[in-house]
């Protein structure tokens, strides 16, 4: 009777823990869901109560005794486990501490363990001075013990599938997103589930995800761990497989870097060749730890989600391997005003230097002054009024069109854009503006800093002026060293010079001692500033081992035009404006091809040649003919026409002439909106041996004449047939 009614209450006891043991790790996070309490208190009741019989087994083996007082003890110290009830029924004290209040389960738990202790000192006091009896009973309780035991790795079985991470399979959209000012597409993946992305693995010697907390999660630990999963099967939101089971798994732990985005490569090796699916999921601990395979999680908070980009296609830098890319933007950097192309003060003594192993072209052009134009003239190989940009910023380029950013991405290179577009009084090429495509990270941000004092004593207030070219190369450069190890196509715009002003980090530089100072002063100390933060560019640029070596491109949107208005003197040094005075289109370009030598090139280029050139170089042909042309192998002599304004005014450069027209018509329709009239038209070298005086329009009517209707017949033809492009049959198949 008395062993019925000890295993009575030991099993209520048994239950009572298992339950409140529950509740506990549920209270605290540790475990989650239904089917992990139930088992586990399965489990907690099972141990406790096995381990309580064994108990008295071993008591029984050393002293068997018969004693009533050591059945009493026994279920007294069963009994103490009605000290829970309260804290199971989710009964508390008032306990004035909030921080204590969590605490109060364990003080219950204490209280039954010294009372526990205590019943079970006097279970073994009763059996050592109780009557004795033969150890046959032993055998009893220890069969009991083991049948108990035999629960626990049932439990535990159907506990660990209980717990184990059921990563939902679930699809999302990729949406514009910005880390640190630093946009691309990223999908926000939830913590442990799994989240299908999109798969293109084409020739790439790896893959990429690009990753970053969101900024508005309070808290996100510092690192965490990502699951890639392949699979043979097509995923998609219309056809989830109920249990999808991945052919690898690949686990990556990712520390975050303190800016912007951090890279988690996958090499294509480790991916089998019959993926057609892949899935990416997080978690905080290693999900091959203890902690994750006993269930032992966190406590769920706010939902946490994690910003994932790509999967993008990558291939590694390599000797005979396709070179990286970098073009610098100087934007306002005219040629005119540089000692590396005859300017009598010397204001580039740095790229002098580094000119010395590039291919230096002399004539080189811009289509248009207007920076947004004649960078997505620089860009695709298209005149300004063949692509549209910027009046159609956001809609797209007009048929085929691409840019050279589009098309290196499909083959693999990484492309990165630095545009400093968020000026501080004007914006352009900014993200959303349609420049972007084509490129994976996209930062428009102009970096800041404060206005340094006119003396180090100075206790005014300071505000904050744009911290110029330095800022943006130096980051431009940290990208470069942290990704050399894979081919890059990366865009650096410039706009230190766009609107010349005298900052106090130029130094002196050609601004005068005694008297004011000119325009053209304030202009030659900005690009000699400049000159110096290229020089220290192109010095970390040539720290990289020769197989990650770059082409380099440095070229200009335009010069300036510091003639004074109202007056058609040149050199006059009036206020800085963009023209298509031959000051204004003039810009420089060097090219840096490793493993060439330098060398100099009097060839009329344009800006719209950049493009054909850098595919030809990459081998990453453009999928429509372009309108410029491959500068390492034209060698014809050829006009070259720039635009600007609305109405239209174009300026033609052919042989020794400039013609400079004022069209008078509109270009979004061409209608006439004003008269047509001849700007200019000068010898250029007579400009360039200062000839001030030359009266050509007068002397010269039939090429005035030849020239207008030249300039007529191109605007027209790239009015009604820009929108129009020809597609490159070794690249592309024509629309049908």
């Amino acid at each position: 009777m008395l062993t019925v009614a000890n295993l009575f209450i030991l099993a209520l006891a048994s239950g009572i823990m298992g339950l409140w043991g529950r509740a506990l790790l549920l209270d605290f996070g540790i475990i989650k869901g239904f089917d992990a309490g139930l088992w586990a208190c399965v489990v907690i009741a099972a141990v406790y109560g096995a381990s309580q019989m064994l108990y008295r087994a071993l008591l029984l083996l050393i002293r068997p005794t018969r004693a009533v007082s050591f059945d009493v003890s026994d279920m007294l110290s069963h009994a103490s486990a009605l000290v829970l009830l309260p804290s199971l029924l989710g009964f508390r004290f008032h306990i004035p501490y909030p921080t204590l209040e969590k605490l109060e389960p364990l003080a219950h738990l204490a209280v039954f363990g010294v009372l526990l202790v205590f019943f079970r000192l006097m279970t073994f006091f009763a059996a050592v001075y109780g009557e004795k009896s033969d150890r046959s009973v032993t055998l009893r309780w220890a069969l009991y013990a083991l049948l108990a035991s035999l629960l626990v790795p049932g439990g535990i079985y159907r506990y660990l599938d209980a717990v184990a991470v059921k990563r939902e399979i679930v699809a999302g959209e990729a949406l514009s997103f910005a880390v640190d000012n630093t946009y691309t597409k990223a999908y926000g993946v939830p913590e442990n589930k799994r989240l299908i992305m999109p798969l293109d693995l084409s020739d790439a010697d790896q893959i990429a995800f690009l990753c970053a907390p969101r900024p508005d999660e309070a808290e996100f630990p510092e690192s965490v761990y990502v699951i890639v999963e392949s699979y043979d099967r097509q995923l998609s939101p219309q056809t989830l497989p109920e249990q999808a089971v991945p052919t690898v798994a690949l686990t990556r732990e990712l520390v975050f870097s303190e800016e912007g985005w951090t890279p988690v490569p996958v090499s294509r090796e480790e991916i089998p060749p019959d993926t057609v699916s892949l899935t990416v999921s997080w978690m905080e601990g290693n999900p091959e730890g203890l902690r994750h395979r006993l269930g032992v999680l966190p406590p769920d908070g706010q939902s946490r989600v994690l910003m994932v980009s790509g999967p993008w296609a990558q291939k590694i830098s390599r000797a005979n391997a396709k070179p990286s890319v970098v073009i610098l933007l100087a934007e306002g950097m005219g040629a005119e005003n540089m000692g590396l192309y005859g300017y009598e003060r010397n204001t580039t003594p740095n790229l002098a230097r580094c000119a010395a192993d590039m291919i230096m072209c002399e004539e080189v052009y811009t289509p248009t002054p207007e920076t947004p134009g004649a960078v997505m003239s620089l860009l695709t190989g298209l005149s300004p009024l063949s692509h549209g940009y910027p009046d159609t910023a956001g809609e797209g380029l007009p048929g085929k069109v691409c840019s050279i950013a589009e098309v290196m991405k499909s083959h693999g290179y990484f492309t990165v854009a630095f545009t400093e577009g968020q000026g501080v009084e004007e914006r352009d090429l900014v993200f959303g503006s349609g420049l972007e495509k084509g490129f994976i990270l996209f930062d428009d941000h102009l970096p800041l800093e404060v206005q340094s004092a006119y003396f180090n004593d100075s206790v005014g207030p300071r505000r904050l002026v744009p911290a110029g070219s330095r800022a943006t190369l130096e980051k431009a450069g940290d990208w470069i060293a942290a990704n050399a190890d894979v081919q890059y196509f990366v865009f650096v715009r410039l706009r230190e010079l766009s609107e010349p002003r005298y900052m106090l980090r130029y130094g002196m530089g050609f601004m005068k001692r005694m008297g004011r100072s000119t325009p053209m002063d304030v202009y030659d100390t900005a690009l000699a500033y400049m000159d110096r933060q290229l020089g220290a560019f192109f010095d970390r640029l040539n720290q990289l081992p020769p197989e990650q070596a770059p082409i380099v491109i440095l070229t200009s949107t335009n010069g300036f035009d510091f003639r004074e208005w109202g007056r058609h003197a040149y050199n006059l040094r009036g206020e800085p404006r963009r023209s298509l005075h031959e000051s204004a289109l003039r810009v420089p370009l060097l090219i840096r091809i490793p493993g060439c030598n330098g060398q100099t090139s009097e060839t009329p280029a344009s800006l719209i040649d950049v493009a054909p050139t850098l595919a030809a170089l990459t081998g990453t042909p453009l999928p429509y003919y372009a309108e410029g042309a491959n500068l390492l192998e034209e060698t014809r002599m050829r006009e070259i026409i720039s635009v600007m304004g609305d109405p239209v005014e174009q300026s033609m450069r052919s042989g020794k002439w400039r013609f400079t027209w004022q069209s008078g018509l509109s270009r979004r329709s061409l209608e006439r909106v004003q008269p047509e009239n001849v700007l200019e038209f000068i010898d250029i070298a007579r400009y360039r041996n200062a000839d001030i005086i030359q009266d050509n329009i007068r002397k010269e009517p039939q090429l005035v004449d030849a020239f207008k209707a030249q300039l007529s017949t191109a605007l027209h033809d790239s009015f009604f047939g820009g929108a129009v492009v020809t597609m490159n049959p070794r690249t592309a198949a024509p629309a049908m």
